[in-house]
């Protein structure tokens, strides 16, 4: 994405969708709950499916990789290297559209 956008000379927007529940995402380390995503059962092969812990752990995915994209395109701006992404995350939680004012 990033070298295209470069070669063609088009700025690019990668939107990112999160929720509150990311908050919420825990795994087990050591014998303990603590809080992250479980990288060594992504699939829940050696664990009980839980919608919402998987769930957490997607949304929890998704806010990392922005700060993280985020954080490479302002290290490269500091570089003087062109910047032409930019990250956004929106939580999906607070987002408002017009058929929410309609009422049941």
């Amino acid at each position: 994405l990033r070298e295209s956008a470069v070669e063609e000379r088009h700025p690019s927007r990668v939107l990112t969708v999160s929720s509150s529940l990311y908050r919420t995402a825990s795994r087990y380390a050591n014998g303990k709950l603590e809080p992250g995503i479980d990288l060594h059962d992504l699939q829940c092969e050696r664990k009980r499916y839980a919608l919402f812990e998987q769930y957490a752990q997607s949304k929890l995915a998704n806010v990392m990789f922005a700060l993280e994209l985020g954080r490479r395109e302002r290290e490269r701006r500091e570089n003087r290297e062109e910047w032409v992404v930019r990250e956004s995350n929106s939580n999906g939680d607070e987002e408002k559209t017009e058929d929410d004012d309609d009422g049941p």
